[in-house]
């Protein structure tokens, strides 16, 4: 079998994070890729791509519920993506930010970890 699947988490619950904290929160767990995007409301919500399902459920074990510096709700939700489709064949996804399907504003400034 040559093509390569992934399997994705869809994060939810997120503070206001930024690209590059996103990233290095799941860097120990086997991440290949992960982006954020907004939602409808225009909350912040990160995609998570694993190489298996087996490390995709371990890192949905280990994460969920967790609070992040200015959360404010019940933690992180993470959940099997199954409305979006996997992330592809995109490069940079480690390096830039790739937004979700929906998802029109490119222009967002970095926030700064830790402020309300």
């Amino acid at each position: 079998m040559a093509a390569v699947t992934t399997t994705t988490l869809f994060v939810s619950g997120l503070p206001q994070i930024n690209d590059a904290d996103f990233s290095q929160l799941f860097s120990q767990s086997g991440c290949i890729a992960s982006r954020l995007g907004k939602d409808p409301s225009g909350m912040s919500v990160g995609y998570v791509d694993f190489p298996d399902e087996a490390s995709a459920m371990t890192a949905r074990n280990f994460y969920s519920g967790w609070k992040l510096p200015g959360s404010t709700g019940p933690g992180l939700s993470l959940e099997l993506a199954t409305q979006f489709p996997p992330a592809g064949n995109q490069q940079q996804q480690q390096q830039q930010k790739v937004e979700e399907p929906g998802s029109s504003d490119s222009s967002t400034p970095p926030s700064t970890p830790g402020t309300s």
